[in-house]
């Protein structure tokens, strides 16, 4: 069971709360990254009009 969370803790985290996905972040350099990514483009105007 361990072995399928971490293979698809990604995915899983989709479904997490805000204070959860925080805990995450501190745990994990990738989640991190993929903050700051989701964040750069939600921020972004031409991206946001696009969508």
């Amino acid at each position: 069971m361990k072995k399928k969370i971490e293979k698809y803790k990604y995915l899983i985290m989709l479904d997490l709360k805000i204070g959860e996905l925080k805990e995450l972040e501190k745990k994990d350099r990738l989640v991190k990254e993929y903050k700051t990514i989701v964040e750069i483009v939600n921020n972004d105007p031409n991206f946001t009009r696009r969508i």
